[in-house]
């Protein structure tokens, strides 16, 4: 007997297939939020049965099959009816480009409605027209950055945020990939060069590399870097990052001119 996979309360049992949302189940049903209300017609529901299985379909094709059928242009729109009942909602659009854009089948739908309402430019507007300015002194006081948002719906509490710094990143990245330095990737290697690309941040100067010493010193020195480096804000490291390639990039173009063999890397 197929047993409920233990690590997930309500799992089906493991290798069991996905549940599937019946599209019949949701004609009628009204989606109320800040936006305002939905309903899901019967027309809609077949739109988006349509749209699901065309997903399905390109998901579990073979290699080198025949390519699906493009949806009609503009002048076609006599020939498909439904993608019409879709784009008569701009509500829908959002869910439209979601679903062809790779999602596997029906049963992603609930998610996928989710996504559309919560991440609407609506909603974002209402909710960022009532939050108060950033402190850019707050990671002064608090070694990071934080702000109060409160989030829009019938009793939504209050969340506070917090900025994340490259210690969260690695962090992150650690528990995604079991903590072996070489399998963190990019993100590794490209802040490791710029603990050793950046020689002080404001009045904070890091360590230098020692002139002569053992490879074994360099890397000690390396680390005592990166562990300064990490204390700042991460999108403040990819910026750091970012300005060390155009760094690297003026270096050519000192050195060798417009016309070198590096001239695709210099500086625009």
């Amino acid at each position: 007997m197929m047993m409920p996979d233990p690590r997930i309360p309500g799992a089906p049992p493991p290798g069991a297939p996905p549940p599937r949302i019946g599209m019949a189940s949701l004609a009628g049903q009204e989606v109320d939020g800040p936006v305002g209300k939905r309903v899901v017609t019967p027309e809609k529901a077949a739109a988006m049965h349509q749209l699901a299985q065309a997903a399905r379909e390109a998901a579990t094709a073979p290699p080198n099959s025949p390519a699906l059928p493009e949806v009609p242009q503009k002048e076609e729109k006599e020939a498909n009816p439904l993608q019409d009942e879709l784009e008569k909602d701009d509500f829908y659009d959002s869910l439209k480009d979601r679903m062809v854009g790779g999602l596997a089948g029906i049963h992603d739908l609930e998610l996928a409605m989710a996504m559309a309402f919560l991440d609407s430019k609506e909603r974002r507007k209402k909710i960022e027209s009532r939050l108060q300015p950033i402190d850019p002194n707050s990671r002064v006081l608090k070694g990071e950055f934080r702000q109060v948002v409160p989030l829009w719906g019938p009793d939504a509490p209050e969340v506070e945020f917090r900025s994340l710094n490259g210690r969260d990143q690695f962090a992150i990245s650690y528990m995604m990939t079991g903590g072996e330095m070489a399998q963190l990737g990019n993100v590794a290697n490209n802040f490791l060069l710029v603990a050793a690309g950046v020689v002080r941040i404001g009045e904070d100067r890091l360590p230098e590399f020692p002139q002569k010493g053992t490879d074994e010193d360099r890397r000690r020195v390396l680390k005592e870097r990166l562990d300064r480096i990490l204390v700042y804000p991460y999108e403040m490291i990819w910026d750091m990052y970012v300005n060390h390639l155009w760094f690297q990039a003026r270096i050519r173009l000192a050195l060798y001119g417009k016309d070198s063999p590096f001239r695709s890397m210099a500086a625009k």
